[in-house]
C-alpha cells in the first residue's frame, strides 16, 4: 500500500506540474492525445470501448517515445496498462508501449464489460514521454499533453430490497391538541439518537440540476408508506402517494443548519415544515414562522410553511426535484455503498408505477456537464430554478414557460433598437444577455431579483451559464 501511495503522490505532483508547464508554454506546439468515444456514465452490462487518438503538428520531427496509459481507481490507486498478455494491468508504473515511433493514429487501448463489482468513479490518463523514461522523470521528458477523462461505471441496482418504513409517515395535519413534532428527532424520519442519520425506512436520492440555495450542500431523502407507489405522469412529473415525506438537509461549511420536510397529509394536501439545527448539531427545532439568521457571515432564510408552498406550487404537483428527467442518473446508496442507476433501483424495488413512461422523457443534464450541449444545460438550469412558477396555468402575473421541454420561440426576440438608438429590453434578446430580462433579474438580489424567495446570494456559475446560452441563440429552434 505504501508503494502505491508513493506512486500516486508522484503522479499527482506530475499532473499539477505538467498543467503549469503547459500553461506557461502555450505557444509551443506538442503532439496531442485525446480519449475518444467515451460516455460519462456506463451502466451494468454495457461495453466500455476506450480509444486513444494521437495528432501531431505539421513538420514535427520524427520522435521515439513511450506511451503511458493509467487508470485512477475509485480508491485513488493507479493501475497502469501494459502489453504483457500475462499481466495487462499492474500497479507498478510501466508504459503501455515503449520505444515506438510517434505516429498519428487512433487505437483501442481497452475493451471491457461493466459488471457490478467495477462500479465507481474512474479517471483515465495518457501521456507520451521520451523513450525509456523512468516514471519519476516523466515531467522533464514529456512529449505530449496529459490526456484526462473521468468516467463512471454503475452497478445494476443500488438496493436489493425496498426498506420497510414504519416510522417516517406523514401524520394528520397538526392541530392545537396534536401538533407537528417539535424536534426533528421526534419525526420518525431520522435516528432519534443521531438526527444527522436517516431512519431505516427512508431512501436517499440526488437530482441532476438542483435548485440554487446560496451554495448550501444538500442531502435528499424520500419516504413512502409501505405497499404504495409513485405515479409517473406523461409529462415526467411524479405524484407521490398520501403519507409520503420528502426530506432535505442543508449544510454550510459541513455544518447542518436546516432540515425541511415536505409532507403529504392524509387528506391529500401538501405542507412544508422547517427545522433549525442547534449550534451543537445534535438536533433541530421546528420553526413556527419564517426566520432570518446570520451563519458564519452568511445570511440564511428559514421559510415559513406558507413560503414553502409559494415555490411548491399546485401546477408543479408540489414536488420539486423528483421527476423523471431529474432522477435519471446514477446515485451512491449509503446503505450498500453501491453506485447504481437511480431509476432502475426504484423500479426494481417496486416504487414506480407505469415506469414504462420513463424512456419517453429527456434527461436533464447537470449544469456542470461540459459534455452536454450548452442549450440543454441552460434550459435544465431554468427548469430547476424557475419552472415551478413560470409554467402554464400557474399565475397570469407570472408569464412564460421555463420547463425543460418548452418551446423557445414564445420567449425569444431578436435585438430591437429604438429610434433613439437604445436597445429594448425583452425577456430573452438573442445574443444579448445585457438586454435580456432573464439575465438582468438573475444578477439582482433585491425585490426585482429572481428567484424571489430562498436566496440572498447570486449564483455566478448559473448566471454565466445562462448568459453564455443567451449569447449563443438566434431564436431558431
Amino acid at each position: 500500500m505504501k508503494f502505491n501511495l508513493y506512486y500516486l503522490l508522484k503522479w499527482v505532483t506530475f499532473i499539477i506540474s505538467l498543467w503549469l508547464s503547459t500553461f506557461c508554454a502555450v505557444a509551443e506546439e506538442m503532439p496531442s492525445l485525446t480519449f475518444q468515444k467515451l460516455k460519462n456514465t456506463y451502466l451494468s452490462g454495457e461495453m466500455v470501448q476506450i480509444e486513444l487518438e494521437t495528432r501531431i503538428p505539421s513538420a514535427y520531427p520524427e520522435t521515439v517515445v513511450d506511451l503511458w496509459v493509467a487508470i485512477q481507481l475509485p480508491n485513488t490507486q493507479l493501475l497502469f496498462m501494459t502489453k504483457d498478455a500475462n499481466n495487462p494491468m499492474t500497479f507498478t508504473p510501466k508504459p503501455l508501449k515503449s520505444g515506438m515511433i510517434l505516429t498519428e493514429m487512433t487505437e483501442s487501448v481497452l475493451q471491457t464489460e461493466v459488471v457490478d463489482r467495477l462500479a465507481g468513479h474512474y479517471i483515465l490518463y495518457a501521456l507520451y514521454s521520451e523513450a525509456h523514461t523512468d516514471f519519476d522523470q516523466l515531467l522533464a521528458h514529456s512529449q505530449s499533453n496529459l490526456a484526462m477523462a473521468p468516467i463512471t461505471l454503475a452497478a445494476a441496482i443500488g438496493l436489493d430490497t425496498r426498506p420497510q418504513n414504519s416510522t417516517c409517515i406523514a401524520p394528520p395535519r397538526p392541530t392545537l391538541g396534536n401538533p407537528f413534532p417539535p424536534k426533528l428527532s421526534d419525526t420518525g424520519c431520522v435516528m432519534p439518537d443521531n438526527p444527522t442519520q436517516p431512519a431505516p425506512g427512508v431512501i436517499s436520492y440526488t437530482i441532476n440540476s438542483p435548485l440554487w440555495s446560496d451554495a448550501a450542500v444538500k442531502k435528499r431523502w424520500m419516504a413512502l408508506p409501505d405497499n404504495t407507489q409513485i405515479t409517473i405522469r406523461e409529462d415526467g412529473q411524479w405524484i407521490f402517494p398520501i403519507g409520503s415525506v420528502l426530506i432535505k438537509d442543508f449544510y454550510l461549511k459541513d455544518k447542518p443548519i436546516e432540515t425541511r420536510l415536505l409532507v403529504r397529509h392524509e387528506e391529500g394536501s401538501w405542507a412544508g415544515y422547517s427545522y433549525e439545527w442547534n449550534e451543537a448539531g445534535t438536533d433541530a427545532i421546528l420553526l413556527g414562522t419564517e426566520k432570518t439568521k446570520e451563519i458564519d457571515g452568511q445570511i440564511w432564510d428559514y421559510p415559513s410553511g406558507k413560503q414553502c408552498m409559494e415555490c411548491h406550487t399546485q401546477v408543479g404537483v408540489r414536488v420539486l426535484g423528483p421527476e423523471t428527467g431529474q432522477m435519471n442518473r446514477v446515485h451512491t446508496y449509503f446503505k450498500t455503498g453501491r453506485l447504481a442507476s437511480q431509476l432502475e433501483t426504484l423500479i426494481q424495488m417496486g416504487l414506480l408505477e407505469n415506469h414504462d413512461l420513463i424512456k419517453e422523457q429527456p434527461v436533464i443534464p447537470e449544469p456542470t456537464d461540459s459534455e452536454a450541449p450548452l442549450d440543454l444545460r441552460a434550459r435544465g438550469y431554468l427548469h430547476a430554478n424557475c419552472s415551478h412558477c413560470h409554467r402554464p396555468e400557474n399565475n397570469p402575473k407570472v408569464p412564460y414557460d421555463y420547463r425543460f421541454t418548452a418551446s423557445l420561440s414564445a420567449r425569444c426576440s431578436q435585438l430591437i433598437v429604438t429610434e433613439t438608438g437604445i436597445p429594448k429590453i425583452r425577456l430573452l434578446t438573442a445574443g444579448y444577455p445585457e438586454y435580456s430580462l432573464i439575465s438582468l433579474r438573475m444578477h439582482r438580489r433585491d425585490k426585482l431579483g429572481m428567484p424571489p424567495l430562498g436566496t440572498n446570494l447570486v449564483d455566478f456559475e448559473g448566471m454565466a451559464l445562462v448568459d453564455d446560452w443567451i449569447r449563443s441563440i438566434d431564436c431558431q429552434e
